[in-house]
């Protein structure tokens, strides 16, 4: 990125040691961020500032909000008549209360897409499943691509950080809820939609298409930032 580039060349001219940058959404099972610190650490937006110094309350002075990966929100046009949700595959994913709650969608006017993890061998029970629905496997590795070509308005997972991104292509993100808590944080910080329920999935999603305006909700708590790029100067000093 040009913007690093930058940071780097700033950093060896002000002979500053160290400085971090984002590449995932932080969370206090990356224990690695608790212990000591970066002497500067970049973030894309507030919402992330906040989430590291929870983590670390050292960076409180040492953090910069610079969107530097250049999120957009993008809009895509969606279908008036049969929902459409897409589902990724998660590391560590609980199958069997997954299944339990992909079960509640069948016979349902609802389109279910299966994103599967391409870094990691699925559970055979969990893929024999997919295979033998009603439900449609894809292999688009990019979520972008993937969300043009089947514009869904949920994105379903257990752990997934795709949750966070729901937004950006106005989605609804929708966390199913099992025994991993990995983020469970996205529940608590109110942007993601719990699932729990024992039987009745196609209507919690129904009633959550009439409240479209939380989208935009999540959208500027997470991604909505207007801090920019012209004081790096002065904030390395």
């Amino acid at each position: 990125y040009r913007e690093i580039q930058i940071f780097i060349r700033i950093c060896k001219k002000l002979k500053i040691e160290s400085i971090g940058y984002m590449h995932s959404r932080f969370s206090k099972y990356r224990v690695s961020l608790k212990y000591d610190c970066f002497d500067k650490y970049i973030v894309w937006t507030n919402y992330f500032k906040k989430k590291l110094i929870e983590i670390n309350s050292n960076y409180k002075n040492k953090v910069l909000v610079s969107n530097f990966r250049n999120f957009k929100k993008i809009r895509y046009r969606r279908p008036n008549k049969d929902l459409k949700l897409l589902f990724f595959s998660d590391s560590r994913m609980d199958y069997k209360s997954v299944i339990s709650y992909l079960n509640q969608l069948k016979k349902k006017k609802i389109k279910v897409f299966v994103k599967l993890k391409t870094n990691q061998t699925e559970n055979n029970v969990f893929l024999n499943y997919v295979n033998n629905s009603n439900f449609i496997k894809i292999d688009e590795k990019n979520v972008a691509i993937a969300v043009h070509k089947y514009n869904p308005q949920f994105f379903v997972a257990t752990n997934s950080n795709v949750l966070l991104e729901a937004s950006l292509y106005n989605c609804f993100p929708v966390l199913l809820k099992t025994n991993n808590d990995y983020s469970f944080d996205l529940i608590k910080d109110k942007i993601s939609f719990q699932y729990s329920g024992k039987s009745d999935f196609y209507d919690f999603l129904r009633k959550l298409m009439n409240k479209r305006h939380l989208i935009d909700n999540i959208y500027n708590k997470v991604w909505k930032s207007n801090n920019d790029f012209r004081n790096i100067k002065n904030f390395l000093n």
